[in-house]
């Protein structure tokens, strides 16, 4: 990563940049500013004019709302910021992507920084604001998302044999394109360097900021079982995140997932005792299964399917799950489908461990 680019990231993940830009334009909306309007209206072809009104109080509400929870977000590094809000993630996004178009002419790095607002800031609403709006009604006000691939639940074609010699490495929230990302790349590169055995390599979700299609290129393209340019090496898996799923999961089941060669979002890797499951937690957010999507049912009794079939072996989950509190406590119905995948083992017998062991997560945090 150059320079520029190392910059730029610094400025984009910056809390304060994030709060500036939800702010600036939930101004604009609150105030009926025109060009703003227009691009609202463009973005979301409301019926009448008191549609429009509607989507502009709405809109501006979302948007105070989000700047309010990203104020109230923690994290460790000021330029290293990654919201849990669904607007600040897409507001990372476009702004990231729109980048590569301003023109620095100026020499200090605060110069650059009015620089950047001045361009995508107060003053230029051509650049990525139409953009951002347009991704907010698609994803936020339309709930586009793309389809959910799902395989006959009494089928083996998403069990992968492990051999009895392997390693199976483990990264999550590592898809952001940034120096954080490039250490975590390099460090598993020495790793299967050395190996002697098969590599297989699991992310368990999360291309930041929002997995947008230019994220997902970029996650590919600097994953670590690639050669530069070249083609992929080893076993690649890739688990569906709740930031893959702000822009409605477009880039990763369109682009990750087949050039991964992943046939779908869920999958197991088997061994002679362990079975390591990865599962889509994130498309219907933090459930295995759920009513509002027939189509993860085929995920939630495929998964019944092979644990029945494989009732010796241990079972590991390999799904995204946030240390964030707002976030562990919305996984509440995962915790309670985990226990309801034992249930059939403790009626049936009143005691868990005669049934099949389930370890509820496996979470590796980058």
């Amino acid at each position: 990563m150059n320079f520029l680019s190392r910059f730029w990231h610094k400025v984009v993940g910056q809390k304060s940049t994030v709060i500036r830009v939800l702010t600036d334009v939930a101004s604009k909306l609150e105030s009926s500013h025109q060009e703003t309007m227009a691009h609202l209206n463009n973005a979301f072809h409301p019926a009448s004019e008191g549609e429009l009104e509607a989507v502009r109080l709405k809109v501006a509400a979302d948007l105070r709302a989000a700047s309010k929870t990203v104020h109230n977000e923690h994290h460790a590094k000021d330029d290293a910021f990654e919201s849990h809000d669904q607007h600040a993630s897409l507001a990372q996004s476009t702004l990231n992507e729109h980048l590569s178009t301003l023109e620095v002419t100026h020499t200090g790095v605060g110069d650059d920084i009015d620089a950047f607002f001045n361009k995508y800031g107060a003053c230029d609403l051509g650049g990525w604001i139409p953009v951002f709006l347009k991704i907010v009604a698609e994803k936020v006000h339309l709930q586009k998302k793309s389809e959910f691939p799902y395989f006959d639940p009494m089928g083996n074609d998403l069990v992968v044999t492990l051999p009895d010699q392997c390693r199976v490495i483990l990264m999550a929230d590592w898809g952001a394109n940034n120096d954080h990302a490039a250490n975590i790349r390099d460090l598993v590169k020495k790793e299967v360097e050395k190996a002697s055995v098969p590599i297989y390599l699991v992310h368990l979700g999360d291309i930041y900021y929002s997995g947008m299609r230019s994220e997902c290129l970029t996650f590919l393209l600097n994953w670590p079982l690639r050669d530069e340019n070249g083609p992929f090496k080893g076993r690649s898996f890739s688990l569906n995140g709740n930031h893959e799923m702000y822009s409605g999961g477009d880039g990763y089941f369109n682009i990750v997932l087949p050039q991964l060669g992943q046939k779908a979002s869920y999958f197991v890797l088997r061994s002679s005792k362990w079975d390591f499951y990865g599962l889509d937690t994130a498309y219907v957010g933090g459930c295995f299964h759920s009513a509002e999507e027939p189509h993860l049912e085929a995920q939630w009794k495929w998964l019944q399917n092979q644990m029945d079939g494989a009732p010796d072996h241990k079972h590991g989950f390999l799904t995204p799950c946030s240390a964030n509190l707002p976030e562990h406590q919305a996984g509440k119905v995962l915790r309670e489908q985990v226990a309801e995948l034992q249930s059939p083992w403790q009626s049936a017998t009143g005691n868990p461990a005669e049934g099949p062991s389930v370890t509820s997560r496996v979470i590796i945090s980058s």
